[in-house]
């Protein structure tokens, strides 16, 4: 369809949360770092992870995204449709583990996704998006503390807890700044956007508590 991949499609769809996103961890990275320079003191990789998403949950929730359940951790948001974690990167650029917790098993591995056919699905199939309907997207930061960008993906099926998890696919996304206004070829957004934190992922430490339900 017009000579694009599906995961530059789905890109286009989701682009209007991706470059909030963008702009809401730009934010946060910035503001989190001003503070270390400051206060004159190292980047501690905790602190600083824990205050970008803070802020960036502040910059979304003044756009308009309704938040539920605040926590310190990665974002669950739903949007048009889809399912989308948001998650820091670990070192390998790949998503993190899922260790004992199922759900984040289950989210991640398509097989168990169930098929869906609600008010956006018409759309998806139309369009030639990504059917599967939970996404990542995946954040990276520098060893020097600053933020380095987004890249939506999509998760291969898999069966280990603690194996790294294979992609289908991954695209990175662009720069709000880049993004020229135009008038969407796909439906209005859904008013009904959620976001909601996952609180057990820590993820700047890449430690997978027992037991987490996420």
């Amino acid at each position: 369809m017009n000579g694009k991949t599906i995961q530059e499609r789905t890109l286009t769809y989701l682009e209007q949360l991706t470059a909030d996103v963008f702009r809401a961890i730009e934010k946060g990275n910035s503001y989190a770092t001003g503070q270390f320079e400051k206060d004159g003191e190292k980047i501690s990789p905790s602190r600083l992870f824990d205050t970008m998403r803070y802020k960036a949950r502040i910059e979304l929730e003044a756009k308009g995204y309704e938040l539920k359940d605040l926590s310190m951790d990665g974002l669950h948001i739903s949007y048009k449709g889809y399912e989308i974690k948001v998650l820091k990167t670990q070192k390998d650029g790949l998503p993190p583990l899922c260790g004992k917790s199922k759900n984040r098993w289950k989210f991640f591995n398509h097989k168990k996704q169930p098929s869906l056919f609600d008010e956006f699905a018409e759309t998806i199939k139309e369009f030639g998006l990504e059917e599967r309907r939970e996404l990542l997207v995946l954040y990276r930061v520098g060893r020097d503390g600053n933020f380095l960008g987004l890249e939506l993906t999509c998760t291969s099926n898999f069966e280990q807890l603690y194996a790294p998890m294979p992609l289908d696919w991954r695209i990175t996304t662009r720069h709000p700044a880049s993004i020229q206004a135009q008038t969407d070829k796909y439906d209005e957004p859904s008013k009904d956007v959620t976001i909601f934190d996952d609180q057990e992922d820590d993820q700047e430490l890449d430690i997978f508590k027992d037991g987490t339900n996420d």
